[in-house]
């Protein structure tokens, strides 16, 4: 993935693997908006990166916040190339569990807000066609014991 000039939001970017994968977007030419419950943190980190991020205080369970948080991206890098799902909201579910096939609750809401925020240009360009991964559930891969949950997710 093409990190230089693009724009990626990083929820739980405040802290551990989010505010690793901010620093890792700046560090690689990118742009990232850190998206977090945790102002201090994420204000900190943010004015260590400097220009290229920018902190906004948001919570993942509440729609209108993460559309909050897209438009922070548009209007302060003038587009958003990607999500990365780095905050602590983790569902402990197997692949496919008694009931089926495990829920995408967690990921609806910050996905809903990216889509409905940011509608097609001109260029034909649409949000659901953004990158969106979630790297939060990396701490509840297999190297954790549970050998049926998923460590990475792509959905788009």
């Amino acid at each position: 993935m093409e990190l230089e000039g693009s724009t990626f939001l990083v929820t739980g970017g405040a802290s551990g693997l989010g505010a690793a994968t901010v620093r890792s977007v700046v560090a690689g030419g990118g742009y990232a908006v850190i998206a977090d419950l945790k102002e201090a943190e994420g204000a900190a980190l943010a004015q260590e990166l400097g220009k290229p991020v920018r902190f906004v205080r948001t919570d993942v369970t509440d729609e209108a916040s993460g559309k909050a948080a897209v438009q922070a991206a548009v209007d302060g890098f003038g587009g958003l190339h990607g999500l990365v799902n780095c905050a602590g909201v983790v569902y402990g579910e197997k692949v496919v569990g008694k009931e089926g096939p495990h829920s995408l609750a967690g990921f609806a809401n910050m996905a809903r807000a990216l889509r409905t925020s940011y509608p097609p240009d001109v260029s034909g360009f649409s949000a659901s066609r953004i990158p969106s991964n979630s790297t939060s559930a990396a701490a509840a891969s297999p190297f954790s014991g549970m050998s049926t949950a998923i460590s990475y997710r792509t959905c788009s």
